[in-house]
Protein backbone atom coordinates (compact mmCIF):
# COMPACT_ATOMS: atom_id res chain seq x y z
CA UNK A 1 0.00 0.00 0.00
CA UNK A 2 1.21 3.47 -0.80
CA UNK A 3 0.82 6.77 1.00
CA UNK A 4 -2.27 7.76 -1.02
CA UNK A 5 -4.03 4.48 -0.13
CA UNK A 6 -3.08 4.81 3.53
CA UNK A 7 -4.40 8.37 3.66
CA UNK A 8 -7.66 7.28 2.02
CA UNK A 9 -8.05 4.46 4.56
CA UNK A 10 -7.57 6.86 7.47
CA UNK A 11 -10.25 9.19 6.09
CA UNK A 12 -12.60 6.24 5.56
CA UNK A 13 -11.88 5.04 9.12
CA UNK A 14 -13.03 8.36 10.54
CA UNK A 15 -16.08 8.43 8.27
CA UNK A 16 -17.16 4.86 8.95
CA UNK A 17 -16.24 4.32 12.61
CA UNK A 18 -16.49 7.76 14.17
CA UNK A 19 -18.97 9.65 11.97
CA UNK A 20 -21.33 6.75 11.10
CA UNK A 21 -20.79 4.42 14.07
CA UNK A 22 -19.84 1.44 11.89
CA UNK A 23 -17.34 0.12 14.46
CA UNK A 24 -16.93 -3.22 12.66
CA UNK A 25 -14.99 -1.32 9.98
CA UNK A 26 -12.10 -1.23 12.47
CA UNK A 27 -11.42 -4.85 11.42
CA UNK A 28 -10.45 -3.59 7.95
CA UNK A 29 -8.12 -0.89 9.28
CA UNK A 30 -6.23 -2.26 12.29
CA UNK A 31 -3.79 -5.16 12.56
CA UNK A 32 -4.24 -7.68 15.36
CA UNK A 33 -1.05 -6.37 17.02
CA UNK A 34 -2.30 -2.76 16.86
CA UNK A 35 -1.17 -0.62 19.82
CA UNK A 36 -2.92 2.60 20.85
CA UNK A 37 -0.80 5.11 22.82
CA UNK A 38 -3.76 7.31 23.73
CA UNK A 39 -6.09 7.52 26.72
CA UNK A 40 -5.26 6.11 30.13
CA UNK A 41 -7.59 3.13 29.70
CA UNK A 42 -6.91 -0.50 28.99
CA UNK A 43 -8.85 -1.48 25.87
CA UNK A 44 -8.22 -4.90 24.31
CA UNK A 45 -5.46 -5.10 21.71
CA UNK A 46 -6.15 -4.97 18.00
CA UNK A 47 -9.22 -3.85 16.11
CA UNK A 48 -11.61 -4.96 18.87
CA UNK A 49 -10.08 -2.43 21.24
CA UNK A 50 -10.44 0.40 18.74
CA UNK A 51 -14.04 -0.60 18.02
CA UNK A 52 -14.81 -0.66 21.76
CA UNK A 53 -13.36 2.83 22.29
CA UNK A 54 -15.38 4.28 19.42
CA UNK A 55 -18.57 2.51 20.48
CA UNK A 56 -18.30 3.73 24.08
CA UNK A 57 -17.54 7.27 22.91
CA UNK A 58 -20.50 7.29 20.55
CA UNK A 59 -22.76 6.08 23.40
CA UNK A 60 -21.59 9.04 25.49
CA UNK A 61 -22.07 11.45 22.56
CA UNK A 62 -24.99 10.01 20.54
CA UNK A 63 -25.30 13.11 18.33
CA UNK A 64 -21.57 13.01 17.51
CA UNK A 65 -20.45 14.76 14.36
CA UNK A 66 -16.94 14.11 13.09
CA UNK A 67 -14.97 16.08 10.52
CA UNK A 68 -11.54 15.34 9.10
CA UNK A 69 -9.75 18.67 8.70
CA UNK A 70 -6.35 17.67 7.33
CA UNK A 71 -4.52 14.48 6.31
CA UNK A 72 -0.78 14.28 5.68
CA UNK A 73 1.28 11.22 4.83
CA UNK A 74 4.87 10.20 4.37
CA UNK A 75 6.35 6.72 4.25
CA UNK A 76 4.44 4.45 6.63
CA UNK A 77 2.92 7.37 8.59
CA UNK A 78 -0.35 9.25 8.16
CA UNK A 79 -1.30 12.20 10.38
CA UNK A 80 -4.89 13.37 10.56
CA UNK A 81 -6.38 16.40 12.28
CA UNK A 82 -10.05 16.12 13.17
CA UNK A 83 -12.82 18.08 14.87
CA UNK A 84 -15.66 16.45 16.78
CA UNK A 85 -18.83 17.95 18.24
CA UNK A 86 -21.67 16.49 20.25
CA UNK A 87 -23.69 16.52 23.44
CA UNK A 88 -22.45 14.39 26.32
CA UNK A 89 -25.62 12.47 27.08
CA UNK A 90 -23.89 9.40 28.54
CA UNK A 91 -20.95 8.60 30.80
CA UNK A 92 -17.48 8.78 29.27
CA UNK A 93 -14.89 7.08 31.43
CA UNK A 94 -15.17 8.63 34.88
CA UNK A 95 -17.13 11.65 33.61
CA UNK A 96 -20.85 11.43 34.24
CA UNK A 97 -23.21 12.87 31.60
CA UNK A 98 -23.12 16.65 31.59
CA UNK A 99 -25.79 17.34 28.98
CA UNK A 100 -23.39 19.92 27.53
CA UNK A 101 -22.57 20.36 23.86
CA UNK A 102 -18.81 20.22 23.25
CA UNK A 103 -16.44 20.82 20.39
CA UNK A 104 -12.89 19.53 20.41
CA UNK A 105 -10.11 18.66 18.00
CA UNK A 106 -7.14 16.36 17.92
CA UNK A 107 -4.37 14.91 15.78
CA UNK A 108 -3.61 11.22 15.45
CA UNK A 109 -0.52 9.75 13.80
CA UNK A 110 -1.10 6.31 12.29
CA UNK A 111 1.74 3.90 11.49
CA UNK A 112 1.02 1.29 8.82
CA UNK A 113 2.57 -2.12 8.23
CA UNK A 114 3.53 -3.35 4.75
CA UNK A 115 0.14 -5.03 4.35
CA UNK A 116 -1.77 -1.74 4.66
CA UNK A 117 -3.03 -2.18 8.24
CA UNK A 118 -2.55 0.27 11.11
CA UNK A 119 -0.21 -1.15 13.76
CA UNK A 120 0.13 1.92 15.98
CA UNK A 121 -1.45 5.30 16.79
Amino acid sequence: MGVAENKALVVRFYEEVWARGNVTFAQEVFANEYVRHLRPTDPPAGPAGQAMIAEQFRLAFPDLEWQVDLVLGEGDLVAARWTATGTQSGAWGDVEPTGKWVSFAGVNIFRFDHGGKVVEI
